[in-house]
């Protein structure tokens, strides 16, 4: 996941920001949110190849594996990724985004206002 020079020179910005005393604005915060739960999906990857290396228990409760993919589950969509066309001919490496999810049967919407029985991938 890229993720943008400006957005990182923004942030830490924010972060050494001493004058503000302890008050930030709700467009602060946002960022703020924004990089914490970014790095707390990336973490996520981060944990899971670390316990994909070390022996597991055969117990469900204690199984960190299936409890990292568990929290990494809203991530998640399965779906049809059909090949791109153009004038009816393949586009090469391009392909069309899937449009249901296959687990729960809910469209998938590609926006930050899902409704009702739609996922959100933004």
């Amino acid at each position: 996941m890229a993720i943008n020079v400006n957005t990182v020179y923004q942030t830490v910005l924010l972060i050494i920001n001493k004058e503000q005393r302890g008050y930030i604005t709700p467009d602060e915060f946002n960022k703020t949110a924004t990089q914490v739960q970014l790095d707390t999906f990336e973490q996520y990857f981060d944990d899971l190849n670390q316990q994909l290396r070390v022996p597991q228990a055969d117990f469900d409760y204690s199984d960190r594996q299936m409890n990292i993919d568990e929290n990494m589950s809203i991530f998640k969509a399965i779906g049809n990724c059909l090949p791109k066309l153009n004038n009816n001919v393949v586009v090469p490496g391009a392909f069309n985004l899937p449009t249901i999810d296959l687990n729960t049967g809910d469209a998938v919407v590609y926006n930050d206002n899902p409704s009702a029985n739609e996922v959100s991938f933004l």
